[in-house]
């Protein structure tokens, strides 16, 4: 400073004097700190973030020192008096003052203690409470985590915590952030959430899922500041590539370090990020490009330009309403490179777009991000039987039914334990119930008896009961799955012919020419009736050896079977069925006998021999079919007529032959005549005739008594009467009115009340009654009487109306 000497008001010689004063110690009572603009270390930092504030070091006086002094920075914790980690760098500016630039990583409220000359030596104001904010959220300290406890279960809330971080793991409390993608995604469902924040660090996110499976929780956060950039060594973006945060819409070669080197003769950027209009109004994109772009926005291309140009386009935009953008650059050939992306709108000059309108998405660090949900408690009504019910069963044949135990939002429950039951009613069934204990269970039934009205219901047990002890009980505790009960029925299961039941006469036997008749009841092997009409059988029945084809009629649920016989022999049955082998019933042969006698046959020595001597011949009777009768009891009449007329003499040898013997009377010619009575014609044939003269009559009928009621004039009846005994008999008519005539004539001979006539027994004699009277009704009786025969009507069984001429005839000479 200079020094001024005076002596009488005048400066000495070399006056004034230059003289160097120094500053006094350091004093910290008077040393200060100071916060020009542009600087907030007195008051507030940001975490990571250098603030800074300047220091003043003086003397005593005031004096701004001139001399270097020490600068001491520490940091207290302002609620825990805990001395905190800092970095901190002093810088002397010259003359005492200094730049102190400090950098805290914890959020929170601290004392700034500045000291001077000593550690313990406070400037002026010192400490200084300074509050360090959270910075922006980063991509690897913010979380999600699912606070809900295992295990998830469908229908009950899942709720997780968003936990917005900075890079040192200080919660955000600056802004409201945005997530993307909190919903759960599965193969099968996506389910939305509940967003709720609660603070600027915190966000609950709740779903209720109903649908059992993983999902994956994959959120995302949306962060200000720039988009995602990457960078690719070649044109076409393939290949790895070098990601870039936080990047403005716009890019240059060369104008940042973190640019691609511009020995690369061809490279491409990807830009990906959203657009947060501050205002809603329409937009108008300007995009300058040095090689090729495409403008992506809202997913949808609004540019593709392929060489140095400048574009525009415009977007209506929502203020803070998120809208995707993305943009494709490839570098060309071109030396230089380059787009940039500018916006205006009636608000807003045209201008790039900001960082604070530019948001980037990030992944966030999900702490469970996949997760399982476990199907809730059995719900029976939710139960599904995922095999098609069968409406109709095969007895014998099982039916295999699954139940899938779902709870009561659906879900396979994959886990057993259920207690799945079954109750039938109807038919007998044998039920095994599986539990495969993932939730499914396997029913395997068999019905054996057949039935149209059978009804299952499928269940839960709620309350075990011994279906065998109490079957209603058993029934009444079974939850019911789905329609209950279920109606089917139980049809037979193929025929086993061993297992058939035959019935009917036709199995011991019958007579040639009718039907041997009998029932088939097809049966299967659980004895079953086996319908024909219900089931795809093709039967056939035959008779052994002689393969005789039967009949063979439906009379549900049986065979109606009547095979046509004609040849009397023992017969095997043989039933057939689709072509299988036969199946012949060890139990039935039937055999079928000749029919009644309707012809005969002859066996004749020779046709000449003398007269009156006794000659014979053999008979062989058979039926229509050619049969021979093979029993006796028949009625033949063989007579000569001729040169004379004779009877012959019949021996009935009980096995369908007969003999017969005879005498021609005198010598001459002779034919023989076979007659054979015909059983079912027992009684007379009456002719009934309206005039005495007319040879034709009006009525002709077999008649077992004889009366006139219709007023005809004569009656006459025919037939044959059956010896009774071999001996003289009397014949008479009563009942007739007195002015009625008859007349009787047996073998040609008239016979009157008065004379007897010789009857041979079993010998059949011609008779004719003829009665002629008046219109009156009448009726007769026809007596007989002999010495062993009291008088008595003749019995009907002794009467024959008709008979037929059984062999050809056969000339005899007598000599």
């Amino acid at each position: 400073m200079p020094l001024v000497v005076t002596v009488n008001g005048l400066p000495i010689q070399q006056s004034p004097f230059a003289v160097l004063v120094t500053t006094g110690v350091v004093t910290a009572g008077v040393s200060v700190a100071l916060a020009p603009p542009g600087s907030t270390g007195l008051l507030y930092g940001i975490a990571g973030v250098p603030t800074w504030l300047l220091v003043q070091a003086r003397d005593v006086y005031g004096n701004n020192r001139t001399s270097t002094d020490a600068i001491f920075v520490r940091f207290v914790n302002a609620s825990t008096s805990v001395a905190a980690v800092g970095t901190s760098v002093v810088a002397s500016l010259g003359r005492g003052l200094y730049n102190v630039s400090y950098t805290l990583t914890i959020a929170g409220a601290y004392a700034l203690h500045v000291a001077v000359d000593a550690s313990t030596t406070e400037i002026q104001g010192s400490p200084f409470p300074i509050q360090i904010h959270p910075n922006v959220a980063d991509l690897q300290t913010t979380t999600a985590t699912v606070v809900t406890p295992q295990p998830l279960i469908a229908g009950a809330p899942i709720v997780a915590v968003l936990a917005p971080r900075d890079a040192y793991g200080n919660p955000t409390l600056r802004q409201w952030y945005r997530f993307g993608t909190v919903e759960l995604d599965s193969a099968s469902t996506v389910v939305r959430p509940t967003v709720q924040p609660v603070d600027t660090s915190t966000t609950l996110v709740s779903w209720t899922p109903t649908v059992a499976g993983v999902y994956a929780f994959h959120p995302s956060i949306f962060v200000p500041g720039g988009g995602n950039a990457t960078i690719y060594a070649n044109p076409a973006g393939l290949g790895t590539g070098l990601l870039l945060l936080q990047q403005p819409l716009r890019f240059d070669v060369g104008a940042h370090a973190a640019s691609p080197s511009d020995i690369m003769s061809a490279f491409s950027v990807r830009w990906e990020g959203y657009l947060d209009a501050p205002t809603s109004e329409l937009y108008t994109f300007t995009v300058h490009v040095v090689g090729a772009v495409a403008v992506y926005l809202d997913g949808a291309l609004r540019l593709n330009l392929t060489s140095t140009t400048t574009a525009t386009f415009t977007h209506p935009l929502t203020a803070h309403e998120l809208v995707s953008c993305a943009v494709v650059f490839a570098k060309t050939n071109e030396t230089t490179a380059r787009f940039e992306v500018q916006w205006a709108s009636l608000s807003t000059p045209m201008a790039p777009i900001p960082p604070t309108a530019l948001v980037a998405r990030w992944r966030i660090n999900c702490i469970t991000p996949i997760l399982r949900v476990y199907p809730e408690a059995s719900s029976p009504p939710h139960f599904v039987v995922a095999s098609p019910l069968p409406s109709e069963w095969i007895a014998g044949v099982e039916v295999a039914l699954v139940v899938v135990a779902n709870d009561k939002f659906g879900n396979a429950r994959r886990q057993g334990g259920d207690g799945v039951g079954v109750q039938v009613d109807g038919t007998t069934t044998t039920v095994v119930v599986i539990d495969h204990y993932n939730g499914s269970y396997t029913l395997l039934l068999t019905a054996w008896t057949t039935t149209a009205t059978a009804t299952m219901t499928i269940g839960v047990n709620a309350t075990p009961v011994d279906s065998a002890l109490s079957p209603g009980a058993y029934a009444r505790s079974l939850w019911s799955i789905g329609a209950a009960p279920v109606a089917f029925a139980v049809a037979a299961a193929p025929p086993v012919l061993a297992q058939s039941v035959f019935s009917g006469d036709g199995l011991v036997g019958g007579v040639a020419g009718e039907p041997l008749t009998f029932t088939l009841q097809l049966k299967d092997a659980y004895d079953n009736d086996v319908s024909p009409s219900s089931s795809a059988i093709s039967a056939t029945v035959t008779l052994s050896p002689l393969s005789v084809v039967c009949g063979m009629t439906l009379a549900a649920p049986a065979y109606t079977v009547a095979c046509p016989v004609v040849v009397a022999t023992s017969y095997t049955i043989e039933v057939h069925i689709d072509g299988a082998a036969a199946y012949s019933p060890p139990a039935y042969a039937p055999v079928v006998r000749p029919s009644v006698a309707v012809s005969a046959t002859t066996t004749i020595s020779t046709t000449l021999h003398p007269a009156l001597e006794t000659r014979a011949f053999n008979l062989q009777l058979y039926d229509a079919h050619a049969n021979a009768i093979h029993l006796g009891g028949d009625v033949l009449r063989v007579s000569f007529r001729g040169a004379a007329t004779a009877v012959a003499t019949i021996v009935d040898h009980l096995n369908g032959s007969y003999t017969a013997y005879y005498q021609l009377p005198r010598a001459g010619l002779y034919e023989t005549r076979v007659d054979l009575i015909l059983k079912a014609s027992r009684g007379l044939y009456g002719h009934y005739y309206g005039r005495v003269a007319s040879s034709t009559p009006d009525v002709t009928r077999l008649d077992a008594q004889w009366h006139n009621d219709d007023g005809y004039t004569k009656v006459t009846w025919t037939g044959f009467l059956l010896g009774g005994f071999s001996e003289l008999y009397h014949f008479g008519v009563v009942g007739l009115p007195l002015d009625a005539s008859v007349q009787l004539v047996l073998d040609d001979h008239v016979v009157t009340t008065t004379a007897p006539i010789a009857l041979r027994e079993g010998f059949p004699h011609v008779l004719t009654l003829t009665v002629e009277g008046p219109s009156t009704p009448w009726s007769l009786t026809l007596t007989w009487a002999s010495a062993r025969t009291p008088l008595s009507a003749v019995p009907l069984t002794h009467l024959f109306g008709d008979a037929i001429e059984a062999a050809p005839r056969t000339r005899l000479v007598a000599v």
